[in-house]
């Protein structure tokens, strides 16, 4: 799904349900290609506020039992008009991940791809900060896909009209806070909550999903995760305004040590439905763990008796 390898360890989002712009095919092949996640994406000069730029175009293959085998040897961009090649567009080189990448969901071009499969991975895609020089503006390019039948074809097999839509900066605010702010070890959760405020003032924010990397303490403890919450899918806020909801739900177990969490919890998007950028939050929520109150009575017993054996000592 990815242009570039991210660890995904501790981050976690709701999927996009998009599906978009689908493809054309050879004639010769009965597999699916559709490109999945819109044609247009924004990519911008300072991704300072970015927890992660996400800049990419996303591409669906199907395949079914009793298709003849076929073979992706190469993928390419061709500018448009009045295409900057300071934007640095890339494409996938010799192979790709797909769904998410890990054992077994890498694909080397040139390999024949056989029965039945459902693939999702990144066809073009942007890495970091655009160039300075490139000014703001809609640029076009096309991404081509060609294999075919053999190893060394070269059929088209899907080609995609796409844009990338240059701006200085997504400006954005992020602020989330867990009600309540204080929990106990196995007891009661809390719930987070966000507002997003678009400061920008020509452009509206979509907010096309939203994701958690963890609440944690500092020291390697983490509260634990128990799902999402709200609906941060498709949320339009227009300039100067601000959109609020609930975000996930978290909790202490029985051993989660007492103290303070500060959550690294999300949104994603941009100026268009399907943009991925994942965007920091200025203000983080904070909970506090405390000890239940019968472990408290007996902490406060313990420390009653030891000054009770003090003064018998005096």
């Amino acid at each position: 799904m990815w242009g570039r390898v991210i660890n995904m360890k501790n981050l976690i989002f709701r999927p996009l349900f998009l599906t978009l712009a689908v493809a054309c095919t050879s004639g010769a092949f009965a597999q699916f290609f559709s490109q999945t996640n819109g044609d247009v994406h924004t990519a911008v000069r300072d991704t300072s506020n970015m927890r992660f730029d996400g800049t990419n175009w996303a591409v669906n293959l199907q395949t079914n039992v009793g298709d003849p085998d076929l073979y992706i040897n190469n993928m390419a961009i061709t500018p448009g008009a009045g295409y900057n090649a300071l934007i640095d567009m890339q494409t996938q080189v010799g192979g790709f991940d797909f769904n998410g990448g890990g054992p077994g969901n890498h694909y080397t071009f040139g390999t024949a791809i056989s029965g039945a499969n459902n693939w999702n991975f990144a066809g073009a895609f942007h890495n970091g900060p655009v160039d300075s020089a490139v000014a703001d503006g809609v640029y076009d390019f096309t991404l081509g896909i060609f294999g075919g039948a053999s190893d060394i074809a070269n059929d088209t097999l899907a080609s995609y009209g796409l844009h990338v839509d240059i701006i200085q900066k997504l400006d954005i605010s992020v602020i989330t806070s867990a009600n309540p702010g204080v929990i106990l070890q196995n007891g009661t959760g809390t719930e987070v909550s966000m507002t997003v405020t678009n400061n920008m003032t020509g452009n509206n924010f979509i907010t096309n999903t939203w994701y958690v990397s963890g609440f944690g303490n500092g020291l390697g403890d983490f509260l634990n995760f128990d799902g999402f919450t709200g609906n941060w899918f498709d949320q339009i806020i227009t300039p100067g305004n601000s959109h609020s909801d609930t975000h996930s739900l978290w909790s202490a177990g029985a051993s989660t040590p007492i103290g303070t969490y500060t959550g690294d919890n999300g949104v994603v998007g941009g100026l268009h439905f399907g943009d991925f950028a994942f965007m920091k939050t200025d203000q983080q929520a904070q909970v506090t763990v405390l000890v239940p109150e019968p472990a408290s009575f007996a902490v406060l017993g313990l420390g009653a008796l030891a000054l009770i054996r003090r003064r018998k000592q005096k």
